[in-house]
């Protein structure tokens, strides 16, 4: 009888242990994210992020340069990076989106669309 308490009670604390480690929060250093980036395997989408929150986008194999980029605003709290991007020629109207970011480096970062679940891989350029 001993022995299943304890079996019971080990299984009980290891599956707890598991849940546990999944429900952590990473915490990323948002000045990392500051900078030009490429998206990994499209040398040609360009996403800038700058020092106060705001950034743009652009991708040159449709004839946009940085001049005349999609403007956007991010933050990072905890893993979550959130893109509001500003549309329409008076920036009035926006578009939030939300991705998990699984990596960010002085280099990478990665991120992942939390609807699609599609990953984002990029390089810092600058």
């Amino acid at each position: 009888m001993k022995k299943q308490l304890f079996f019971w009670t080990a299984c009980i604390c290891m599956a707890l242990s598991f849940s546990a480690c999944s429900l952590m929060d990473q915490d990323f250093d948002e000045t990392l994210i500051i900078g030009t980036w490429t998206v990994d395997g499209n040398s040609t989408d360009h996403w800038r992020f700058d020092a106060n929150g705001t950034g743009a986008s652009w991708d040159e194999a449709d004839d946009v340069t940085e001049e005349e980029a999609q403007a956007f605003s991010w933050s990072i709290s905890g893993s979550e990076l959130t893109i509001v991007h500003q549309i329409g020629m008076t920036g009035q109207d926006a578009i939030p989106k939300s991705y998990k970011l699984t990596e960010l480096t002085a280099t990478h970062m990665t991120f992942k669309d939390t609807i699609t679940g599609k990953s984002t891989s990029l390089t810092k350029i600058r």
